[in-house]
C-alpha cells in the first residue's frame, strides 16, 4: 500500500526510532524455575512474585502499540538520509555533535554543560524519549541543516523587518478573546454597561494565556508573527490609553474562528537601539529562523513525494494511511 507522510519539523515532537525487534530471539519453553534454583534465560526480562515476565511479550505489546508511529518517524528519517546522499553529503561523525551543542545552547543558552544536560534528560524523560531516539531527531535535522545551509540568503529588508520586532516601537493592550458571535454579543453589553474590561476579559475571555491577567498581554511590536495581522493593525490604531477597538475577526493557529476585543493601554517608543549597534546579532536571528523555514519546507517536499510500501498490517494504522 502506497502511503505519503506528513509530519512537522519540531524539536520533541515525537519519537523517531523504532524500538522494537520483535522475531530476533529464539524462544526457550516457558517453564517457571524454582525460586532456589533460578535459570537465567535470554528472554525473561522480570520476575514477579517467582513469575517470568518474557521479552517477546513485552515486544509485542510495544510493536502494536507504538510500532506504527516510530515505523512513519523512521521512514521520514530514511528519506532525508537518502536525499542527502543524492546531493553527495558526505559522512560527517561530527555533524550530529554540532546539531546537539546547538540545541543545548538553544534550549539553556549561558549554562554549563551539565546543567544542560540535566534539562535534555528532563525534556526527554517528559515527552517519554529515549536518548538513541533523540539522537535520530538531531540526525534528521543535521542532513537538514546541511542540505539547505547554501539556500538562505540574509537580505537587508528581512534585517530591518527583525530589528522593528525586537527594537522599534511596540504596543500592550488587554483583549477579550470569543469564539462565538454570541459570547461577544454578551462582551460587548456587559462593556457598554460599565463593567471594567479585565474584569470581563477574566471571566470571558478564551486565550488561556492572558485571561488571568484580565486579559493582559505582554508588549508586540507591528511585526509581531504569533499574533494576527488585523488585531495587530487594531491595535496599533488605539489612541489614546484606555481605547478600546470593536471586535475584530480572525483564524487562530489551528483555523478557527475567533473575534477579539481590544483595549489600549500603553504604547511604548522605540528603545533608541540603531541598526548599526544589533546589526551581528539581528544577521543570526534572521539567519536561524530562515533556516528553520527552509529546513521545514525542505521536509514537507521530501515527505510528499515519499512513496512507501507497508508491509506489516499490524503497522497500517490510519495514521499513515493516504
Amino acid at each position: 500500500m502506497k502511503i505519503r507522510l506528513y509530519q512537522a519539523v519540531q524539536l520533541f515532537s515525537g519519537v523517531l526510532v523504532l524500538i522494537v525487534a520483535g522475531g530476533c530471539e529464539s524462544s526457550p519453553p516457558r517453564v517457571a524455575t524454582p525460586s532456589f534454583a533460578p535459570v537465567a534465560q535470554p528472554d525473561i526480562i522480570a520476575r514477579v512474585n517467582n513469575a517470568p515476565m518474557f521479552r517477546q511479550d513485552l515486544e509485542t505489546i510495544l510493536y502494536h502499540g507504538r510500532g506504527a508511529t516510530l515505523l512513519e518517524d523512521c521512514i521520514l528519517l530514511e528519506v532525508v538520509r537518502q536525499e542527502a546522499r543524492r546531493r553527495g553529503l558526505s559522512d560527517n561523525p561530527n555533524r550530529i555533535l554540532q546539531e546537539r551543542r546547538r540545541v543545548l545552547d538553544d534550549m539553556a543558552p549561558g549554562k554549563s554543560p551539565t546543567e544542560q544536560q540535566a534539562l535534555l534528560d528532563y525534556m526527554l524523560k517528559r515527552r517519554g524519549l529515549t536518548q538513541p531516539e533523540f539522537d535520530v531527531i538531531l540526525e534528521k535535522q543535521a542532513l537538514l541543516r546541511d542540505m539547505v545551509a547554501g539556500d538562505v540568503v540574509v537580505t537587508e529588508q528581512a534585517l530591518a523587518e527583525q530589528f522593528e520586532r525586537e527594537h522599534g516601537g511596540r504596543v500592550q493592550v488587554r483583549q477579550i478573546v470569543l469564539g462565538t458571535l454570541a459570547r461577544v454579543d454578551e462582551a460587548v453589553r456587559r462593556l457598554a454597561a460599565g463593567e471594567l474590561f479585565a474584569t470581563v476579559a477574566a471571566d470571558m475571555s478564551e486565550d488561556e494565556r492572558t485571561s488571568p491577567e484580565g486579559g493582559l498581554t505582554m508588549p508586540f511590536s507591528r511585526m509581531h508573527d504569533d499574533i494576527a495581522p488585523a488585531v495587530r493593525k487594531a491595535a496599533f490604531a488605539l489612541d489614546p490609553p484606555g481605547d478600546r477597538s470593536e471586535p475584530i475577526h480572525y483564524l487562530d493557529n489551528r483555523g478557527r474562528d475567533r473575534w477579539v476585543i481590544l483595549e489600549l493601554v500603553q504604547n511604548l517608543p522605540p528603545d533608541g537601539i540603531t541598526m548599526e549597534q544589533v546589526r551581528s546579532e539581528l544577521t543570526e536571528t534572521v539567519r536561524r529562523r530562515l533556516t528553520s523555514a527552509a529546513m521545514l519546507s525542505l521536509q514537507q517536499s521530501l515527505r510528499e513525494k515519499a512513496l512507501v510500501d507497508i508491509i506489516d498490517p499490524a503497522l497500517r494504522s490510519p495514521t499513515v494511511l493516504p
